[in-house]
């Protein structure tokens, strides 16, 4: 009995092993493949009502589907997708025993897409495949396992993908042009959301995306966040083109050499490992359109202050390497300059970046900046920085500080100590400063590319014919900053140096200083940079040394000024406020000053004065003040005066100078009458010679005496001014006889474009004109 089981079993099996071959058979045979096809677009093409075509579709039991030729329309016969190739490798065995779904391989290439949704009635254009082939379901059902299926994933290559997008109801359009991806995977946890990538390159590829409208917050997601690590990642001729319509924002990158090797990217714990990165001959556009309203409102909106918190992140960065790369920056249309930065139009070309050793933990940052250097279309051009920089939360440390700007250099160190960098960001007044700049060059003509206007400035012009170089140290807190050096040399024979103490350096409103030791030198070469002495008609000492004491604030000054020069001292001791009104106070003594050798006239000798003056008033025509003032001696020809007096009072602006002097050969008194204002000055000046011996006086050869009378009448400025002026009571006395030399009126007018005189006496009628140069005149 056993025997005939037997038989019958091995019957039954052979048959069956028949059957199985057959089928195998007919599902590998063309035949079969066809057959299936046909059934299958048969099928999908009755469910939805649209045209289905399928070149070829291959299938195999172990999992191997290659699809050719697929072809699917919408409702109103457009395309929406068509796939010219498809090769997947799905393993059918672990499926089935519950291991998990995999896709061991998969090759996409030449496809086409387009998804369209005109509005919220009729929705997307692939609206009618989830009609046909999802089936409501009204009956309860029982709550199903949400453990995450298991999912593994190899190899994949995608070519020649065209995906084209356009919402009309959220306002968004986007458009895939995808050359080649190559992409492979090595671990793929969905539950742990943990993703390993082996090499992933992409390449010729073009992406453009648009939002037409302002979209709706994303609601926070309780969802975990991923762990990512990618071996290799290329990216090559890889175009993002991004416009934001809502916040007036065109984007563009193009991106043609990006590497990145990235060992770590733990999201969920904050963690950060890149090996290397590298961006290269690519180049960033950012075009903007700014309502000023809004701008204004979004910064009231954005002035809440917030305390600073160290951020909980663990990032480590080994080597970036960015090199000749560009970046654009336009705002409302504006266009570039070639000669002046414009902070609303940038253009930054060769664009390096090349840094090591970067590390954050547990509030400690580190840097090792290589390399920074950029040329901007304007001509500024930063050909490096560099540095060391180390930071935590009691100090910062910035080491082999070098600064290369054009042709101004930098090279030097600082440091920052605080209680807490929280603390400092809002009180920065608790923090404490070292520097030392060892070396400085500055090119004063770097300052023509911020400010073009400055090259009409000649001083400024002739300041940047040579470099300013020279080295300073300061130390201590920011509230009482000690600069122990500052040096400035120009030139070879010109330098200035200081040292002194700054308070409160970070609040400007309350900032003092104290300079007990400043010292200029300067040869007179270098002064004849700044200065003509021809048009002038003076000639500059040939040595002047400056030493000056300087305390006070912004508003305030105390000064102590002692200027030595080879022809002659000028000291002044003085104190000025000049806040919202102006008050002096202050002595100038002049001292054997050789106005013969400074103003080219011999018949000049040495000049020694003392002036006294205080005052106070909000401006010029409320301006209270008392001058007294004595020349001690002043020389002309042979002859010296001494101990003149002058003295003033104003009140409200309006006051009398007056002096008088008498010897045995000069008797005259001064009384002017001045009346100030902003924008003008009136002055009354009356001039009593009672005696005069020229001839004592150097001022003519034979015995002479005379008196005469002046009276002046001035009203105006420096640039438009009228003056009239008469000469009466004029008298000489020769040999003992006496010449009446007649009244003599002289008026006078300058304005921009006229200057005119009038001269008339009894035997002189003269009028002198002259529309522009008031040296020459026409009469």
């Amino acid at each position: 009995i056993f025997i005939k089981i037997a038989k019958i079993l091995g019957k039954i099996l052979g048959v069956l092993f028949i059957l199985i071959l057959l089928l195998v058979l007919f599902v590998r045979s063309p035949w079969g493949q066809n057959i299936i096809t046909s059934k299958a677009v048969a099928y999908v093409s009755d469910k939805t009502g649209t045209e289905v075509q399928v070149q070829k579709l291959f299938i195999t039991f172990s999992g191997d589907i290659l699809l050719d030729g697929l072809y699917l329309e919408d409702k109103k016969g457009d395309t929406l997708v068509y796939s010219k190739h498809l090769e997947v490798d799905v393993p059918i065995w672990p499926i089935i025993t519950g291991g998990g779904i995999g896709v061991d391989n998969l090759e996409w290439s030449g496809v086409r897409a387009n998804v369209y949704r005109t509005d919220s009635l009729v929705g997307f254009n692939y609206q009618f495949l989830i009609d046909a082939f999802v089936t409501p379901d009204t009956t309860a059902t029982t709550p199903s396992d949400t453990s995450s299926v298991a999912l593994t994933l190899g190899s994949f290559d995608l070519s020649d993908i065209k995906v084209n997008y356009d919402d009309a109801v959220a306002g968004m359009q986007a458009a895939l042009d995808l050359g080649s991806l190559s992409l492979e995977m090595e671990e793929t946890d969905l539950e742990n959301m943990r993703f390993a990538i082996g090499n992933a390159h992409l390449a010729n590829t073009r992406a453009n995306y648009t939002l037409k409208k302002i979209q709706p917050e994303t609601p926070p997601s309780d969802a975990p966040l991923p762990s990512i690590s990618i071996s290799d990642l290329e990216l090559s001729s890889v175009n993002v083109n991004y416009e934001s319509v809502p916040d007036g924002m065109v984007a563009n990158a193009l991106i043609n050499d990006f590497k990145l090797e990235l060992p770590t990217a733990n999201l969920a714990e904050n963690q950060i490992e890149v090996d290397a990165i590298s961006l290269k001959n690519s180049s960033f556009k950012i075009e903007r359109t700014v309502n000023p309203a809004d701008t204004l409102s979004k910064n009231a909106s954005d002035s809440t202050k917030t305390d600073f918190i160290w951020p909980d992140f663990n990032i480590k960065v080994g080597d970036i390497d960015f090199e000749g790369n560009a970046i654009s920056y336009f705002v409302n249309g504006a266009k570039l300059s070639p000669d002046k930065l414009n902070a609303d139009a940038i253009q930054i070309s060769n664009f390096t970046l090349q840094a090591q050793d970067i590390a954050y933990a547990e509030q400690k940052a580190s840097l090792n900046l290589k390399k920074l250097a950029f040329a901007e279309a304007s001509g500024l051009q930063l050909d490096q920085l560099g540095f060391k920089l180390n930071a935590d939360d009691q100090e910062l440390d910035v080491n082999d500080l070098n600064l290369i700007f054009g042709k101004n250099t930098l090279k030097g160190k600082l440091g920052l100590q605080y209680d807490a960098l929280g603390k400092f960001i809002d009180q920065p007044e608790t923090g404490a400063l070292s520097l030392a700049i060892d070396q400085l060059n500055l090119d004063v003509s770097t300052a023509f590319d911020f400010q073009p206007d400055l090259r009409k400035n000649q001083y400024i012009q002739a300041l940047a014919k040579r470099p300013i170089t020279g080295s300073i140290q300061a130390s201590g807190k920011l509230s009482i900053l000690k600069i122990s050096k500052f040096q400035l040399n120009w030139g070879q024979s010109t330098s200035i140096t200081a040292n002194g103490t700054l308070y409160n350096a970070t609040n400007p409103d309350n900032l003092r200083y104290d300079f007990p030791k400043i010292r200029l030198k300067m040869a007179k070469n270098d002064l004849l940079r700044f200065i003509n002495e021809d048009s002038l008609g003076v000639a500059v000492p040939e040595n002047i040394q400056l030493s000056a004491d300087l305390a006070g604030t912004t508003q305030q000054v105390d000064a102590l000024v002692n200027l030595t020069t080879s022809s002659g001292n000028v000291n002044l001791d003085a104190n000025a406020d000049f806040a919202d009104a102006i008050a002096f106070n202050g002595n100038v003594q002049v001292d054997s000053l050789q106005l013969g050798q400074i103003l080219k006239n011999d018949q000049l000798v040495a000049l020694t004065l003392k002036v006294n003056a205080k005052g106070s008033g909000s401006d010029l025509s409320t301006l209270d003040a008392q001058l007294d003032a004595t020349v001690e001696s002043l020389g002309f020809n042979d002859y010296a005066i001494k101990d003149l007096k002058l003295n003033g009072t104003l009140k409200n602006g309006e006051g009398d100078i007056k002096s008088s002097y008498k010897d045995e050969n000069l008797n005259a008194a001064l009384n002017t009458h001045v009346v100030l204002d902003t924008a003008s000055v009136m002055a009354n000046l009356n001039l009593d010679v009672i005696g005069a011996d020229l001839q004592a006086l150097s001022l003519t050869s034979r015995n002479v005496k005379s008196a005469l009378k002046l009276n002046a009448d001035f009203n105006g400025n420096a640039d438009s001014f009228t003056l009239n002026s008469q000469i009466t009571e004029g008298v000489a006395v020769y040999d003992n006889k006496s010449y009446l030399l007649g009244d003599l009126n002289i008026k006078a007018f300058v304005k921009p474009d006229t200057t005119a005189v009038d001269l008339t006496n009894r035997m002189l009628n003269l009028h002198l004109e002259s529309n522009t140069d008031p040296a020459t005149f026409s009469s």
